[in-house]
């Protein structure tokens, strides 16, 4: 073969190939271009013209606690660790028992914390002189009216130490008033949407996307120190709490 006619041969191959490369390429490329306008403009979501208007609802509902929550204790000391243990269990032992004749049901009363310290001498604080065991209660009052009642009680029989009171409802509760806030808050943000169109001209129907966030908003209420345990037998003891409120947060995507 001459010369010649090698380099037409391989020549007129390289421009079949780059012909057939450019054929593929021209193919991947228009079916990769709807693709990816797609991923830019409609990230999975239905939208005549590839515009959203985004907007949140916020919507809150409250409503009067229903149970309290009392964290009572006794704190016992002793030279050695098991005479302030036992003297401790006796105390709590009576606590737990008018608690219950109280009409507070087992399940609601759990232990919060239990622990011992070594109490040291005061002027070296090396040397160590006692032990204070300490052992706390959390107690569901299911009665709202009884909540102050119940911290007296504990105090009576014996109870020297509480902690926190604070208020809630209960779990059903929570979950209706949250459903009433949610079914607001979609109200709401309908209407945003609705208004910023009319601004800009355009009509939007239903969502084509809807994103749930919640926010329970919940009171506490300030604790006890020795001091109100020890007048809790002079005086009853009696709350005013706020109301509980519940919040509930959508963010509706409209396409237009």
């Amino acid at each position: 073969m001459r010369l010649q006619d090698y380099r037409w041969i391989k020549t007129r191959g390289f421009l079949i190939i780059s012909v057939a490369l450019l054929i593929v390429g021209m193919v991947i490329g228009c079916t990769a271009t709807p693709m990816q306008q797609a991923v830019a403009t409609d990230p999975g979501q239905t939208s005549p013209n590839g515009k959203w208007i985004n907007v949140k609802g916020t919507a809150s509902k409250s409503m009067k606690p229903t149970i309290a929550v009392i964290d009572v204790g006794v704190v016992t000391q002793g030279e050695e660790i098991p005479t302030a243990q036992k003297e401790n269990q006796t105390k709590i032992d009576e606590i737990i028992s008018a608690l219950k004749g109280a009409g507070i049901d087992e399940k609601d009363i759990k232990t919060s914390h239990y622990y011992v310290n070594p109490r040291y001498d005061m002027e070296t604080y090396t040397t160590i002189i006692g032990y204070d065991v300490n052992h706390m209660l959390n107690v569901t009052v299911r009665e709202m009216d009884k909540a102050g009642d119940i911290l007296d009680l504990a105090s009576a029989k014996g109870a020297n130490q509480s902690g926190s009171v604070y208020f809630n409802i209960t779990p059903e509760e929570r979950e209706a008033l949250y459903n009433e806030a949610l079914q607001e808050a979609v109200g709401k943000g309908e209407a945003k949407a609705k208004a910023l169109a009319k601004t800009i001209g355009v009509t939007v129907d239903k969502p084509i996307q809807v994103i749930e966030g919640s926010q329970d908003q919940y009171m506490p209420y300030s604790g006890y120190g020795y001091e109100k345990m020890a007048m809790a037998e002079e005086a009853a003891t009696s709350f005013m709490p706020g109301d509980l409120n519940v919040t509930a947060t959508v963010t509706l995507i409209y396409g237009y």
